[in-house]
């Protein structure tokens, strides 16, 4: 990924070398707001501010700490929404972030110019953002958790081809293990066409259509700009959500209104949905950076919305490009990672739960180079729990805040300990050995154990004993009810069956 420049407060695209202007000051996604007096959540200039401010705060340029941040930046934001249209639009704000990181500076000068003899800018952007998807898609599966595959869904309806095939895989994975996803992940929101209308230079060289849309009762609007000069490819993108989104038809009739070589219609939806959908399949012709970054951050939206409406299975031009394009293309996009390399040294460590008698432990073993993130995932699959509170880790009394930390800063001989904390449930981590990595293995891995963990929200050790009790002892005023809310417990099963398919979530 391209170090990232500090982006301009306000984006806005006029085309220098055509007679029309692309309004984009007044109107934008970043503008989205409710329209029931409900919130759905943080907008996308949220989302692109909060990822901004994350990234700032890395102190090296390090390709994959960058990936770990807008991961989890996205998550973060992905809970606090509650409906489709924006959790999609989170999805494209991270576009946004990733396309500006591989826009030049702007002294460098606008993005025209050469292009490489057997590629576009386009494509290699396409083959670095199937990358970081492929990327997200891995940290996302390791955790598994509602958001987690909330994500994992977004992805294949928006990304890239290659991406859309790899989270489908592992969103099923996760549903398949009894993963449920947020409501948003699967509202089946109806999609109607409120109107649809072009306009353009009467020259035909610059021609645009638009779409008002209502996507469960939330509005929202897109225009595309056509480059019939260029190849008939999409040259910028304005997408607006909210209550605002009525007004995009107005905005750019009034503006063409005021071009004395300018023409404004409305259309028929179905035409200009076929004009939408050949456009899609033609290469992208962003004439200014700003034209390139609405390109990247909302191509994957407008791809989709193209398809609900239906236009059919659309394939974009650089997904038909590393389909089928030159054979090095190919090859280097299929260079996609299909999970971490061997790792140098393997970690065994116990885990222990604090309080626990009889004791209830798992043996885990992890490799070396994992984050403290990724060893959360792991205690959390050896132990059962669901992902539904926050992670802590201490050493030495003190909180290690940094879940990107490799284990082999914290944790490398014997007898190394780290406290993990889990809702109310404290953890002891010790290693009890390092050892060489097997090439028939596959990391991470419980390998033994002793008695079943604690139901999810039953409370601290003390809470959970108390329970046991109560379950014993049928006479028990509360055994009833206990019973009822909590269900049939065995305290002494380890469920190794279990455990093994949820650490297969992991081994990737």
């Amino acid at each position: 990924m391209a170090k990232r420049h500090k982006r301009a407060p306000k984006r806005t695209a006029t085309r220098s070398s055509a007679p029309l202007q692309v309004v984009r000051d007044d109107l934008s996604l970043h503008e989205s707001d409710s329209v029931s007096g409900e919130s759905p959540g943080p907008t996308v200039i949220d989302l692109v501010d909060r990822l901004d401010d994350d990234l700032e705060l890395l102190t090296v340029d390090d390709a994959e700490a960058m990936i770990g941040v807008m991961a989890q930046t996205t998550l973060k934001t992905l809970k606090e929404v509650r409906h489709r249209a924006a959790a999609e639009e989170a999805l494209s704000a991270l576009f946004e972030v990733f396309g500006e990181g591989a826009l030049p500076n702007p002294e460098d000068g606008p993005v025209g110019g050469p292009a490489p003899k057997e590629r576009a800018d386009v494509i290699e952007h396409a083959i670095a953002l199937n990358a970081l998807l492929h990327k997200v898609t891995a940290y996302c599966a390791a955790r598994p958790g509602p958001t987690e595959l909330g994500l994992l869904r977004l992805i294949q309806d928006l990304g890239p081809e290659q991406a859309r095939r790899t989270a489908a895989q592992a969103a099923d994975e996760l549903a398949a293990a009894q993963i449920i996803a947020p409501r948003w992940a699967t509202e089946q929101a109806e999609l109607v066409v409120e109107r649809a209308w072009r306009w353009g230079a009467k020259s035909g060289e610059l021609t645009a259509v638009g779409f008002q849309l209502e996507h469960g009762h939330r509005p929202q609007a897109f225009s595309v700009l056509i480059d019939h000069s260029q190849g008939g490819g999409i040259s910028n993108i304005v997408l607006v959500a909210g209550k605002r989104a009525a007004d995009l038809r107005e905005q750019q009739a009034g503006s063409m209104r005021a071009e004395p070589d300018a023409f404004f219609e409305d259309a028929d939806p179905a035409k200009a949905l076929n004009e939408l959908a050949e456009a899609l399949t033609r290469k992208p012709c962003p004439a200014t950076p700003d034209d390139a970054l609405s390109i990247y951050a909302d191509l994957g939206l407008v791809h989709l919305r193209a398809r609900q409406l239906g236009a059919g299975d659309i394939t974009l031009y650089a997904d038909a490009v590393l389909r089928d394009g030159p054979e090095e293309l190919q090859e280097e996009s299929e260079k996609l990672p299909d999970g971490p390399e061997q790792p140098s040294a393997i970690l065994k460590l116990k885990v222990t739960l604090t309080g626990s008698k009889p004791p209830i432990w798992r043996r885990l073993e992890v490799a070396d180079q994992s984050t403290l993130s990724e060893l959360h995932a792991a205690i959390q699959a050896a132990f059962g729990w669901t992902g539904s509170h926050s992670p802590a880790f201490e050493q030495n009394k003190e909180l290690v805040d940094d879940l990107l930390s490799p284990l082999v800063q914290l944790l490398s001989t014997k007898g190394d300990k780290l406290v993990y904390r889990y809702d109310a449930w404290e953890h002891q981590v010790a290693v009890e050995e390092a050892l060489t990595p097997s090439e028939d293995a596959s990391y991470p891995r419980c390998t033994g154990g002793r008695r079943a963990a604690p139901p999810e929200d039953s409370g601290d050790i003390k809470g959970y004993a108390n329970l046991l009790e109560i379950l014993e002892n049928p006479d028990h005023p509360e055994h009833a009810q206990r019973r009822e809310h909590s269900g049939p417990i065995d305290a002494a099963l380890l469920d190794t069956e279990a455990i093994d398919q949820r650490m297969q979530l992991l081994q990737r």
